[in-house]
């Protein structure tokens, strides 16, 4: 099920939303993992999977051993996965920024994340500040969390149904004296919205901040809050990623 208007957000997630595990990145049901991950392809034409900033599952069971997505471009997703201890075959350590551990895996199942790059501030830009939820909280998975270089954006908002008209956005350059403060906005184009809260999630990379050379940052995001009715910021640890 698939509501797209506008640009708009993937609301087929919805579903995917309200059942999947709950648990941290790290937490398993039996032998099986969950994650939100990067897909990198490799020159060969296989691939690895970058699960979060040191971590990479490298694909070794199974039929797929293709890059699984169109033009082969880098893709965030969902997964489900076992580790392999023993791979039979032993494939190469991947080069990408700031790896640490490979894990074997077998891929049990797969679902692209939407993927929109954010926008500059402008004072003319039609960004909307209508109520949104974010999901912070690390028990449930998924969250809101930065890896990889993308904000991975899990929030909830207000829809009347199939023709619910909303415009997320991820906004940057809206503070002069800080360059690492961003505005997550929601547009409804005026619509009244009292209908059911509906779950979603989209990925935003952050690669048009400034580079913080290497060092972490704090992160401030700000978005005026679906349950507070007011504007609530976060923080988040932040390192330019060295090999977008």
């Amino acid at each position: 099920m698939k509501h797209v208007i506008k640009t708009l957000i993937l609301l087929a997630f919805a579903t995917i939303l309200s059942s999947c595990n709950v648990g941290s990145f790290d937490d398993k049901l039996g032998d099986v993992y969950s994650a939100t991950v990067t897909f990198r392809p490799m020159p060969d034409g296989s691939f690895f999977i970058k699960q979060d900033d040191s971590t990479a599952l490298v694909y070794a069971e199974g039929n797929m051993k293709q890059f699984p997505f169109k033009d082969r471009k880098e893709q965030r997703a969902f997964i489900q996965y076992e580790k392999i201890e023993n791979p039979k075959d032993k494939l190469p350590m991947p080069d990408a920024d700031g790896i640490k551990n490979v894990w074997y895996i077998k891929l049990i199942g797969v679902e692209a994340i939407q993927t929109k790059d954010p926008v500059a501030f402008t004072t003319d830009g039609n960004y909307g500040n209508d109520p949104i939820g974010i999901y912070l909280d690390k028990i449930q998975f998924p969250y809101t969390v930065i890896e990889d270089g993308y904000l991975n954006l899990v929030f909830s908002l207000p829809t009347s149904g199939q023709n619910s008209m909303h415009e997320i956005n991820v906004v940057y350059g809206v503070n002069p004296d800080d360059p690492y403060e961003i505005e997550i906005r929601h547009n409804m184009f005026g619509a009244p919205e009292t209908g059911f809260i509906s779950s979603h999630i989209m990925n935003f990379p952050l690669k048009n901040l400034p580079d913080t050379q290497g060092k972490t940052v704090k992160l401030t995001v700000k978005w005026n809050s679906l349950s507070q009715n007011k504007t609530v910021t976060a923080n988040f640890d932040y390192c330019t990623r060295r090999d977008w």
